[in-house]
């Protein structure tokens, strides 16, 4: 091999990269200078970086594969979330709205409450029936009295015998038929007491 003579300066910058590459062989920049170097001379074998890339990009490839699945997990696990809460809801709805049903909400009034409900955003039947009764409070029904006229002042006294039986009648417990033989039979001993 033939000697070449080479400036004193140009021998002090060689020394200098070959001391900063030694050192950077056990350090961790070793790849990056390795990869520098890769990259400044793409056809220079260098075994390290080589024989890495095929293993990088089969990593890659689990990687997003993993992330991939990861995310598809966390989006099933919440989609059973959403549904679970929505079954909750959908429960607690459902019950809140037999409770109103018995309290006395039914047809359009059970349709006004939950109307009521939505313009106000509150999700408890309870609750909204008693600000709903508040803001609209429902009118007295008139209430047949046993003399047959209307009566707009209050229910039928208990004492008062064929009051109680159109209360019994109103609320189901007892049918037309009997409510009437026992009406009809009471008017005859009034009638005929007071003759």
């Amino acid at each position: 091999m033939a000697q070449v003579e080479i400036d004193e300066a140009e021998l002090v910058s060689l020394k200098n990269v070959a001391g900063l590459f030694a050192k950077t062989l056990n350090s961790k920049e070793r790849n990056s200078m390795l990869q520098a170097v890769k990259r400044a001379n793409p056809d220079l074998p260098i075994p390290e970086i080589d024989a890495r890339a095929p293993i990088d990009e089969a990593m890659n490839g689990f990687r997003d594969e993993l992330k991939a699945t990861r995310d598809e997990l966390a989006a099933e696990r919440q989609a059973r979330k959403d549904e679970n809460d929505r079954a909750k809801l959908a429960q607690q709805w459902n019950e809140g709205r037999s409770k109103a049903q018995k309290q006395g909400y039914v047809g359009e009034s059970l349709d006004a409450l939950e109307k009521f409900m939505e313009e106000k955003g509150v999700a408890d039947h309870e609750v909204a029936a008693a600000a709903f009764e508040k803001l609209h409070p429902q009118q007295a029904q008139p209430v047949v009295n046993p003399s047959g006229k209307f009566d707009f002042f209050g229910m039928p006294n208990a004492d008062d015998k064929i009051g109680k039986a159109i209360v019994d009648l109103r609320d189901g417990k007892t049918d037309e038929n009997s409510f009437l033989d026992f009406s009809v039979n009471e008017v005859l001993r009034e009638m005929r007491g007071a003759a």
